[in-house]
């Protein structure tokens, strides 16, 4: 596997792969590898001769220089976990790279109120971030496809605006989230959980299926509030919104409810801030 740090050196790379007649996969990460990024990994080298995962911890998006500096960094593992599935390369830029201090135009964007609700409400200015991340890795990345985690519901509706706004020739593919056994939706954050969150974590799944399970197009502000009550009567986790909406324009879900609604959570568990989405079918 090429572990590649350099935008120049990469982009001839991927032309050579071009000149070959390639097709090219992107999976981009923040690293700390688990099976949830396997999956990502696998789906784009069973589809395409060229796979590039980046591993990037953009500062743009976090709200908190805190969370930031917090964020686990795994860099050795991760290498390997790449090497061991076929990765053909790993671009593993610094943030100058990325971000050059000169002849840089940060980018804006509209998102049409994708980046208001939930995430966005609770962390403003993210959604930017994330989206002039993925802009600046399309305009210097060519790829086919790119393969992000459904975990992160908000997050895929958001790149695919970003790739839709800046005319990327990119099909955006989502995977179904990664779970343990016991349901907790696989995260780089669950490093960061203590054995006590890490036993009590799972009751955000199961709260979140026992909505889906019991929803019959009419109750679903109860079970939504039953839900809440699960997970906050642990006394160890905090929910900090716990939503329905609308599964394509994130729109919340009030009286009228749509064909396809999508229930997400945000969680703390202790200084840890875990998310996860069930999607229901109306």
């Amino acid at each position: 596997m090429l572990v590649i740090k350099e935008i120049e050196v990469l982009g001839k790379y991927l032309s050579k792969q071009r000149e070959l007649g390639n097709s090219i996969g992107f999976v981009p990460t923040m690293g700390a590898l688990h099976e949830g990024h396997i999956a990502l990994i696998r789906a784009s080298i069973s589809a395409h001769d060229t796979t590039v995962c980046s591993i990037f911890v953009n500062p743009t998006q976090f709200n908190e220089s805190s969370d930031f500096d917090a964020y686990p960094s795994t860099i050795s593992a991760d290498i390997k976990v790449l090497e061991q599935e076929g990765c053909q390369v790993l671009f593993l830029p610094a943030v100058d790279e990325i971000y050059p201090k000169e002849k840089y135009q940060k980018p804006s964007f509209d998102f049409k109120g994708l980046d208001l609700a939930m995430e966005g409400a609770f962390r403003p200015g993210h959604f930017q971030g994330v989206g002039e991340v993925i802009k600046r890795f399309l305009d210097v990345l060519d790829c086919d496809c790119m393969y992000l985690g459904e975990k992160d519901f908000q997050q895929v509706l958001i790149i695919k605006s970003v790739v839709e706004q800046c005319g990327f020739p990119v099909k955006v593919i989502p995977v179904p989230t990664q779970r343990a056994s016991s349901g907790l939706a696989l995260s780089s954050r669950n490093l960061l959980l203590g054995e006590e969150y890490l036993d009590v974590a799972p009751e955000i799944y199961q709260s979140l299926l026992h909505v889906k399970e019991n929803f019959n197009g009419e109750n679903l502000d109860t079970l939504l509030a039953d839900a809440s009550n699960r997970i906050n009567a642990t006394n160890k986790l905090k929910v900090e919104y716990l939503t329905a909406a609308n599964a394509k324009t994130l729109a919340e879900v009030k009286q009228e409810v749509p064909e396809e609604v999508v229930i997400c959570t945000a969680v703390w568990a202790g200084k840890v801030r875990l998310i996860d989405n069930i999607v229901l079918a109306n």
